[in-house]
Parts: C-alpha cells; structure tokens; sequence
C-alpha cells in the first residue's frame, strides 16, 4: 500500500508576459515536506522543471507503477485558464499566444487517473483563473473556468475525489504575512497535524473533514490580509463511495477532540461583507436554525 504524491509549483514562466504565481514554490515545498512526513514518496516539480512535456511525463511514469491498494495525490500552484468549457493550468513553457496548445489539460490528468490501477487518486488544484496578465498576489479568478467539466470529470469515479481553491468568479490569493497561497497554507496545516479541527477525532484527515476545515479557514484567514471585500470558496468535487482517508495525522503530534466545542463560521455575503457568527455546541434546534437564518437575511440587506 504505497503512498505517492507529485507536487508541483509553477512560480515563474519563460514567456515574460505571463505575470509570476506569488509563492507557488514555497507552497510545493511546504506541502512536499510534509507529505514526506507523513510516508508519502514524492516527485517535486518547481518552474523551470514543470514543462508541459516533462510534467506529463513524470506522472505517466508514476501512475503505470501504481497498484488497487495505493494512494496518488497530485498538487499543483499555478495559473489556470478555461477554453471551450475545458479547463487548462499553465505549465513553465506556456506561451500568452497559445494558450490551450502549451498549457496541461486538467483533462488529461483525469484520463490519468481513470486508466491507471489505482482506485484513490486525489488532484489539489491551486490554478484558478487565468492571471496571465493579472496581479502576481492572486492567482486570478475562474471567470470562465468550468465547475462542470472538473466535477463531471471525476463525479463517476468512485475513488477520485478534488480540491479546488476557489470557486467560479472568485480568485485564490497569496498572503505576504504568510509568504503562501491562503488555501495551500491551510492545506499544508491540516497535513501537517497543526489543526485538530481537520481530523475525524481520531487523527486522520479525511476527504469530508478536510473540506470542511478548508472552507472555514480560508476566508478567516483571507479577512486577516484582504478585508471584508475578498472572497475565496474553497471546493470539493468527485464521487466518494466511501470516505477518503487522506491522512493519518496522530503519529505527528495531533490531539483527536474529545468534546464538541462552539464553532466560528465566516459567511461570505452577496455584497462583499464577511460575517462570523458563533453556532452552538451540537448543532442548532429548528429556533435556532430559523433565527440564524433571519440573521444572516438582516446583514444582507
């Protein structure tokens, strides 16, 4: 039962008018580290190392070795892009005026991991939208990149799952305070066993919990650097038939919760505002519930 993992961080390109990834390297080699860490075999791939050509190449040779019981993970940092409904993330020798013919189709990593024997294969894509001509702090935004191709990609694999840093027409940012992507940073915090919250209760991080932990950090911690006007969604797609066991984290130090605690949950309104609102331990009753939801109705408007 091996454990295999390429990471990719693409940071700079060779055709200068494609704007530089702000800590995309630092973010392959954080979450790399930690990766190894916790028994994963690594391929690290870093700008100039991540052409179109020698990438595809590298995970061709590491998919053909995998077997049933194995477990594939593929992270990459860079920019994306969408042409006709097919999503692309660009590769170190990606050239402005040919976009779709010089950059890695998303699709084919899929068709990768449906071809290969291995039945749990999980894509980390920090590569949304396109920032070709854009702001190094961002990673631009999906503006056109298509939610329905990657979840119809992997909705019929039942082993596959994905992570995504954004949503459509929102952009994944980079944090100077943290010198990382804000979503890879707190990827790289609940692998590494620094997030109780990201675990089962029981040390391991699994597709469901890490999803939710994403989808709570990101923004309190985009609110910190960004303000109230940012807004990044973190998202899961594929077809899980069972949970997805991505990391055992307890050997590094984690302590499974043993009581519920109130949890802080960051809304993202329709105008822009960020609100934090305290649930209550266990859930919430119907009262509750429909008060909470009056609550947030009165702050939007």
């Amino acid at each position: 039962m091996a454990k295999v993992a390429t990471v990719i961080g693409i940071e700079t390109f060779s055709d200068r008018r494609i704007t530089e990834v702000q800590y995309a390297e630092n973010d392959a080699k954080g979450l790399d580290l930690v990766l190894q860490k916790l028994g994963y075999q690594t391929t690290l791939l870093l700008s100039g190392q991540a052409t179109k050509t020698a990438t595809l190449s590298k995970l061709k040779k590491v998919i053909r070795q995998l077997g049933p019981d194995d477990t594939f993970l593929v992270f990459i940092a860079s920019h994306g892009f969408s042409e006709g409904g097919r999503n692309y993330v660009a590769a170190h020798d990606t050239q402005a005026d040919d976009r779709t013919g010089t950059s890695l189709a998303v699709q084919r990593i899929f068709d990768m991991f449906k071809r290969s024997n291995c039945q749990r294969c999980c894509l980390f894509l920090d590569a949304c939208e396109t920032g070709i001509e854009g702001d190094a702090s961002t990673r631009g935004h999906l503006a056109e990149l298509s939610e329905d191709q990657l979840r119809e990609a992997l909705d019929t694999a039942e082993y596959f799952t994905g992570f995504a840093a954004c949503r459509a027409h929102e952009k994944s940012y980079s944090s100077p305070r943290l010198e990382h992507g804000i979503w890879t940073h707190c990827l790289i915090r609940a692998l590494s066993g620094q997030a109780a919250a990201a675990t089962d209760g029981k040390g391991r991080v699994t597709a469901a919990t890490l999803q939710a932990y994403l989808s709570h950090e990101v923004p309190r911690e985009l609110l910190t650097d960004w303000g109230p006007g940012a807004r990044q969604s973190p998202w899961q797609f594929g077809g899980l038939s069972r949970d997805f066991v991505i990391a055992d984290v307890a050997a590094l130090g984690v302590v499974p919760r043993t009581s519920p605690k109130p949890a802080t949950t960051c809304y993202a309104l329709d105008d822009g505002r960020n609100v934090e609102v305290t649930l209550p331990a266990g859930g919430m009753t119907m009262e509750q519930c429909l008060r909470f939801c009056l609550y947030l109705m009165s702050m939007a408007r």
